[in-house]
Formats: structure tokens, C-alpha cells, sequence
């Protein structure tokens, strides 16, 4: 499943202001596959580990697609280093499914 965790900062002056900083380890199972995606938040490369060949797309937060990678297979390191922090979108398809999911580029 995934895992979120919330780490919230209070400062007594400034009570009605908070940060919140979220890390998700995201691993997700269906139909058999295992997709997992890490480090997210990434500061530039990150990895994705998959069980079948698959087709990643990646788009930006205006729902460009920015990349495109055929026949990603098993380990595939990917390298967001040259774009812009925030956050994107990776869709994941395999021969069955399609899976969508976010990484936080954060440099």
C-alpha cells in the first residue's frame, strides 16, 4: 500500500501558519504486478521497479508529457535533474493495466 507521513511545525507566534512536509513510499499491487517508485520526494534520479516491461509517460502539472520511455523493464532509473521543481505525473502501462501515480521533484 502506501505510506504517508505528515510532520507538521508549529511556532506559537505564527499559530495560524503550518507546514507540512509529506513522503510516500508508494507500492502498489494489481494483477499479479508489483510497481514500486522511490525515493518520492526525489531530488532528481529515482527508480521504479516493475515486474513486466512497461510504457512510462511522465507529465508535467500542466498535463504535458514531458517524457517517454517504450520499454522500461525491471529497475529503471529515471533522471528529473534538468527540470524544474513540483510536481509530476507518471503513468505506467503494462501489457493489462495502466497505473497512475505523482513524484515530488525537489531539489
Amino acid at each position: 500500500g502506501s505510506f504517508d507521513y505528515v510532520v507538521s511545525i508549529y511556532h506559537p507566534f505564527l499559530a495560524s501558519i503550518s507546514n507540512q512536509i509529506t513522503t510516500t513510499v508508494s507500492e502498489n499491487y494489481f494483477s499479479g504486478n508489483t510497481i514500486a517508485v522511490y525515493p518520492n520526494p526525489t531530488s532528481g534520479k529515482f527508480m521504479i521497479s516493475l515486474q513486466e516491461k512497461s510504457k512510462i509517460e511522465i507529465y508535467n502539472s500542466a498535463g504535458a508529457k514531458i517524457r517517454e520511455i517504450a520499454e522500461a523493464s525491471a529497475g529503471t532509473e529515471i533522471d528529473l535533474e534538468n527540470l524544474s521543481d513540483g510536481i509530476y505525473f507518471l503513468k505506467i502501462e503494462t501489457a493489462e493495466e495502466i497505473y497512475c501515480t505523482k513524484i515530488i521533484l525537489r531539489k
